[in-house]
């Protein structure tokens, strides 16, 4: 549940502080000293929307992940269908440009990327859940010092509407069947 809600905190804290610079701030400079090579892909799971509630995903969304060529650095993970799903490798400068090997240049908006210094369970799972379509087997996961998660779209983020228990139905009708009474 911590988790969950620092996931969250830190997510929404994100989006605040992102301005009108589309040049990769601080917390992003590590993502572009590396080289990033495709590792493996999937969807993500019921569980797993569940577990960490990212308002940026659905069920069924695919996602991409880039390890560094150091393996110690981190991962980078792609969502949805974007320019960098299909990259064997990627290179981003201090530009937000991301130099996809053999396809061209892509500048991905600074909006749309999360980087965090620290492990993030996360994308320790999502690296778990990934797999590879020659044997569909999962990796093993190698230690997380940097993660960047990168949204190709940012659905609308709408507030669920909560279901009343049977109980709280039947209060509000008899409430508005009293008030109507004494009228």
């Amino acid at each position: 549940m911590v988790n969950t809600i620092t996931f969250n905190l830190i997510m929404f804290l994100n989006v605040l502080i992102v301005g009108a610079n589309e040049t990769i701030d601080r917390t992003c400079l590590l993502m572009t000293t590396v080289k990033w090579v495709d590792v493996c892909h999937g969807t993500i799971t019921n569980e797993m929307k569940l577990k960490y509630k990212d308002q940026l995903t659905f069920i069924g969304t695919p996602f991409k992940i880039m390890i560094s060529e150091n393996a110690e650095v981190g991962f980078l993970v792609t969502f949805y269908d974007s320019y960098l799903r299909n990259c064997s490798s990627v290179r981003v400068d201090r530009n937000s440009v991301a130099a996809c090997e053999n396809k061209g240049n892509y500048t991905i908006k600074r909006s749309m990327i999360h980087c965090f210094e620290f492990y993030l369970f996360y994308a320790d799972e999502l690296m778990r859940t990934c797999y590879d379509p020659a044997d569909s087997k999962p990796r093993q996961v190698p230690p997380i010092r940097f993660t960047a998660l990168h949204y190709a779209y940012k659905p609308p983020i709408e507030a669920g509407q909560v279901a009343l228990d049977i109980a709280t139905k039947w209060v509000l009708w008899l409430i508005v069947a009293g008030v109507l009474w004494i009228m």
